[in-house]
């Protein structure tokens, strides 16, 4: 089943709405219900936000009150170009420069505006997941598919890993793994090596061996990977 990941505020009143409203208008929908609270994986809480946004095949975003989290990840899912709903109380709550997107704005004064809420997202689910679909931002200026793909990988990048991409990107003949380890020293040598190996798995960086160090252990050299450079320069 595909999973839309829902990005809003956290507490009252909420974490009742998801409960009440967004996550039975998700089901409703035929779609996985899920919250970056609800990912029981080791690591930071960003990791999980990030983790969610990738997985998800649709967004819905809760942007009552401007919450700057709430942007902060509603501007990662745009850079990954994933289709977006809107949620708001207010028009007021929505910048201009995304109100040409699909929107749906709610009055908790209404009766019975929780039923129609509900409602509300589930149509709009059923038909935003789609090429034409006015909630799919696109990047500008980026028709091309490697450069599109380039640009969702270090979209997607946690801040430890974009530290680590930016000191390869750095060195044009790239950097031995015991020059990685010495600068980042104040991170255990396992956590380098996972963040590593998560850039050369999403084709960001590639490493190989030059040679052998006086132990007889091999030299691993880790730079950008050959597409990376190419479309970086």
């Amino acid at each position: 089943m595909q999973t839309c990941f829902v990005i809003m505020p956290f507490g009252i009143p909420f974490n009742k709405y998801y409960e009440r409203v967004y996550r039975p208008a998700i089901m409703d929908a035929g779609l996985a219900p899920q919250r970056a609270d609800e990912i029981f994986a080791p690591g930071p809480f960003m990791e999980d936000v990030v983790l969610g946004i990738l997985k998800s095949s649709i967004i819905l975003a809760e942007l009552t009150g401007r919450n700057a989290n709430v942007f902060y990840e509603l501007g990662l899912c745009h850079a990954l170009e994933k289709t977006a709903v809107l949620i708001a109380q207010s028009e007021a709550d929505i910048p201009s420069d995304l109100r040409a997107l699909k929107f749906i704005t709610y009055n908790t004064a209404d009766p019975d505006w929780a039923n129609d809420l509900k409602s509300s997202v589930t149509n709009t689910l059923l038909s935003a997941d789609n090429e034409e679909s006015s909630s799919r931002f696109r990047l500008p200026g980026m028709d091309d598919r490697e450069t599109t793909e380039l640009a969702r990988s270090l979209a997607g990048l946690s801040p430890m890993q974009k530290r680590v991409f930016d000191h390869i990107k750095s060195e044009p003949a790239g950097v031995f793994h015991d020059s990685l380890e010495s600068a980042f020293r104040s991170t255990p040598a396992s956590e380098l090596f996972y963040r590593l190996e998560t850039l050369r798995l999403t084709g960001l960086i590639e490493t190989k061996t030059q040679g052998l160090w006086p132990d007889g252990k091999p030299k691993f050299l880790w730079q950008l990977a050959t597409k990376t450079k190419r479309i970086i320069g």
